[in-house]
């Protein structure tokens, strides 16, 4: 019985060895090939396998979607160049020889630049005062006794109160009045409240809108009557 088996498994063996072999091929009993080249008849869709170089993402890259619909332009609105950008100025106040001056100016050199002038009033100033003095070496010696008490002044070198020494400017007498009253406590003893400037009454030059071309031109007319309009430059307008 041993014998019997050892040989249906020699004969199994043999059998094997000669179908993997495919010695049993004409009978159709061979073996698949090793190359399995019957894989490739089974592939779906081959033609959408990419090779990629080693190292590269394998994520694979989206295909932009066709749009449904057309997007708007974008319409790109042109930047305000310096050329084009505009400012407003103003100047005085001036009296009414000044501003004849001035309006016969801008009519001759610059007739295409819209301006405008405004009626203004300028209120009085008060100063306390002390002077004035009979020279510079008195309002110094006084300036020093200040010093020593720890009073702030200003030292006027020009106009009618020269020389003379300020002690401060105020919008009304009374509270220039007050001021003083303060300075008095502090040993102040020969200052007195007087207008500094009457109330005025005049116009104002306002040019609304002005370019640069435009404004550098204004700049030179108007510094050409700098001596005619002193101490009234040209500024922005307030908003």
């Amino acid at each position: 019985m041993l014998r019997l088996c050892v040989l249906l498994l020699l004969v199994a063996n043999g059998l094997f060895f000669a179908w993997a072999n495919g010695f049993l091929s004409q009978w159709g009993l061979a073996a698949p090939s090793k190359n399995e080249s019957f894989r490739l008849t089974e592939q779906i869709e081959p033609e959408r396998i990419v090779i990629r170089p080693t190292g590269t993402s394998t994520t694979p890259v989206s295909t932009p979607s066709t749009p449904t619909s057309m997007q708007a332009p974008v319409v790109l609105k042109p930047m305000a160049t310096a050329a084009t950008s505009t400012t407003c100025l103003t100047a005085g106040v001036f009296d009414d020889k000044q501003s004849s001056t001035l309006k016969q100016a801008l009519d001759a050199q610059l007739p295409n630049i819209p301006w405008r002038f405004d009626t203004s009033n300028v209120p009085a100033r008060w100063i306390v005062y002390m002077g004035q003095y009979a020279n510079n070496n008195a309002r110094d010696q006084k300036k020093t006794q200040l010093d020593q008490i720890n009073v702030p002044y200003e030292a006027l070198t020009e106009g009618k109160l020269e020389p003379g020494i300020s002690l401060g400017s105020h919008a009304t007498q009374a509270l220039a009045n007050q001021a003083l009253q303060k300075l008095l406590k502090q040993g102040v003893r020969t200052a007195r409240v007087l207008q500094e400037t009457p109330e005025q009454k005049g116009q104002t030059l306002v040019v609304p809108s002005l370019d640069q071309t435009n404004r550098a031109k204004l700049n030179t007319v108007y510094a050409n009557l700098s001596s005619q309009i002193v101490g009234k430059p040209l500024q922005a307008c307030k908003n």
